[in-house]
């Protein structure tokens, strides 16, 4: 496969962007986003390779981040290569949709906390099967396997890191030079981000409860938000009690399950607003049945009443890589 014969450079920051602007300008990566307070704001670098995107992000607020991939995209979540980063990362969420080394196609969510550099890579796997060859690919699938990313070994996440931060600042280089990397130099940087973790063994950690209770709880409101939501119900879809459903969101993402459903639906509600006829009708798809003090609460979260933002959508886009093209989900 060949690589683009250009790079496309994007820089964002100063915290300029909300997720509302990060995905409307990127109609083609699926992703839904959670603040878990407030409207997050992203520092964002991004270089886009063609074959693969390398971003380097950090939110001004922690939220859940819900994606879904083309089927030839696998992405990763790495730290930045640093010790107190390393160790931030590995106590993130782990196992089940919440790994950091995702397979192609996959349906996931990501915890991003607040204030802390991360770097996300997407990857067309057809192309990176080329580079690695098909027992190398193999082997990265067991990294996703993982149940917690205490199971990922320390040093192996440090060196990865470093290859992302030299492969950004050549992307970068090479950009404002005006001068396109070869082939081998990429697959040189990629090798070097993906061996380390490919090849490092993979501790022998267990998926927890609370790690099971709060991926069926996530997965069940992105589905279900629309519907009335009663704590009741949640708890039975996630396999325990209201009481320890309370006290898993509160150990987890320090809120309450009632507020994270609210929080979902008030950014849902922000999405909807710019394709509705009405405010009516982009409550309604959000899960809003009683409109009541939702103004209110729209208006101190993003700073306008929702009619301003009644179908107003974007003009600006940037494409993050043909390789995302979301018309290729199977």
């Amino acid at each position: 496969m060949d690589l683009q014969p250009t790079l496309n450079i994007k820089s964002y920051n100063n915290q300029e962007l909300d997720y509302f602007h990060v995905s409307q300008a990127s109609p083609c990566l699926d992703m839904i986003a959670t603040p878990l307070e407030g409207d997050a704001r992203l520092d964002l670098s991004i270089v886009d390779f063609g074959s693969m995107v390398l971003i380097k992000r950090r939110n001004s607020s922690a939220a859940i981040e819900q994606y879904q991939f083309a089927k030839h995209v696998l992405a990763i979540q790495l730290p930045v290569a640093n010790g107190e980063s390393v160790e931030h990362f590995q106590s993130l969420l782990g196992g089940l949709s919440h790994s950091p080394f995702l397979t192609a196609g996959a349906r996931a969510h990501w915890t991003i906390p607040a204030d802390m550099w991360l770097y996300q890579l997407h990857i067309d796997a057809r192309w990176l099967e080329e580079i690695l060859g098909p027992q190398a690919m193999s082997d990265y699938i067991e990294l996703s396997h993982a149940a917690s990313r205490k199971a990922y070994d320390r040093q192996a996440l440090f060196a990865a890191a470093s290859a992302c931060e030299y492969m950004l600042a050549n992307g970068m280089a090479s950009a404002t030079q005006g001068k396109a990397l070869m082939p081998h130099q990429l697959h040189n940087m990629i090798t070097d981000i993906l061996l380390p973790c490919i090849m490092s063994d993979i501790g022998d950690n267990k998926t927890t409860t609370r790690q099971k209770i709060l991926g069926k709880a996530l997965n069940y409101v992105h589905e279900e938000f629309a519907r009335p939501l009663s704590l009741e119900t949640l708890a039975q879809a996630s396999s325990t009690s209201v009481r320890n459903l309370q006290i898993v969101f509160k150990q987890e993402l320090g809120i309450s399950p009632g507020s994270y459903i609210q929080q979902f639906r008030l950014h849902r509600f922000r999405h909807f607003l710019a394709d509705a006829s009405s405010v009516t009708e982009a409550a309604y798809a959000a899960g809003f049945k009683h409109l009541g003090r939702l103004t209110e609460r729209y208006a101190r979260v993003f700073k306008n009443n929702p009619s301003s933002h009644l179908s107003q959508v974007m003009q600006t886009h940037f494409q993050l890589g043909s390789l995302l093209d979301m018309d290729n989900v199977s």
